[in-house]
């Protein structure tokens, strides 16, 4: 990640997550970036059970199927902003708040992709 996505999850959740500094060289060793890995420290329990329709299966079964929806509950977030579910293993990967998504575009990170996903209360 680049440094204007760091900034921005710092803002809204100081002292939360982890970023790793990492430089990034050509063949011949000159310097070509730095950028960030970041490592989501929030773990939740996010996921709306009624209103999911994926399988349970002591994880959520995501198999990709158009006609089910994955549905996240506000409450069971709180004020997270950025986090991983501790029930949807690896394609999960990382999911964001609305309000870090908008923060993050108007801040003009690329090379990520977003989707959005229905909320309950």
């Amino acid at each position: 990640m680049d440094k204007k996505f760091k900034d921005e999850v710092e803002r809204l959740e100081p002292d939360v997550h982890q970023f790793l500094s990492v430089e990034f060289v050509w063949k011949d060793g000159s310097h070509a970036a730095d950028r960030f890995w970041f490592v989501p420290c929030n773990r939740l329990d996010s996921v709306d059970r009624n209103e999911t329709t994926f399988e349970f299966r002591n994880i959520w079964y995501l198999d990709g199927s158009q006609d089910k929806k994955l549905v996240f509950n506000s409450s069971q977030i709180g004020n997270c902003h950025a986090w991983m579910d501790k029930f949807i293993s690896g394609q999960g990967g990382v999911w964001i708040s609305d309000v870090l998504k908008e923060k993050i575009e108007q801040a003009g990170v690329t090379g990520i992709s977003l989707q959005h996903y229905e909320e309950t209360n």
